[in-house]
């Protein structure tokens, strides 16, 4: 981080200063403005760019942790996900105390079967 705050501030301080200094007074307005947009679109620009080349070149790397992997593994055979058991109306899911149970039945938890 340091090292690209510095290049950033040998690049961008010349580069105003050759713009404003190419330009009249009464437009030194517009060139500012310009000169700060067109680096800001700039940098949105190569931020998008090389991002997508090291997403695209970098997820081959990435080992059993890749997103793809990942999201294969959610998924069973039939392109589902996950079995769970289903939930009965009126009971809540296991390990979560029922809406109408008291504040301090929440700190004690009762063992769910497995």
């Amino acid at each position: 981080m340091i090292i690209a705050g510095t290049g950033m501030g040998f690049a961008f301080a010349p580069t105003a200063a050759v713009v404003l200094g190419s330009v009249a007074p009464e437009h030194h307005g517009k060139a500012s403005g310009a000169n700060t947009t067109v680096r800001e679109v700039g940098g949105a620009l190569g931020i998008a760019v090389l991002s997508t080349v090291f997403l695209h070149h970098g997820s081959d790397r990435a080992g059993p942790s890749s997103s793809s992997t990942a999201s294969s593994r959610r998924l069973d055979g039939r392109g589902r996900g996950p079995r769970r058991r289903p939930v009965r109306p009126g009971h809540p899911p296991p390990g979560r105390r029922p809406a109408s149970a008291p504040a301090e039945a929440a700190h004690t938890r009762t063992p769910t079967p497995a």
